[in-house]
């Protein structure tokens, strides 16, 4: 099952744009996570700082 299954999405050109906005955030965001826990393990409020730092929208501005 996909993601666009679970969604109930028939047709994904028929998603606003800020609808896309929001699933690339999470991608972005679980790519972070992914490349953060690479380094090791932390506590986890360690992590969610570092999470935070990398995906708050200055960071990405």
């Amino acid at each position: 099952m996909t993601a666009l299954e679970i969604a109930n999405i028939t047709n994904p050109k028929q998603l606003s744009p800020l609808v896309l906005a929001y699933i690339g955030d999470a991608v972005y965001e679980l790519m972070v996570r992914t490349k953060i826990l690479e380094s090791g393990n932390a506590p986890v409020q360690k992590l969610h700082q570092m999470t935070v730092h990398h995906v708050c929208a200055s960071a990405q501005a």
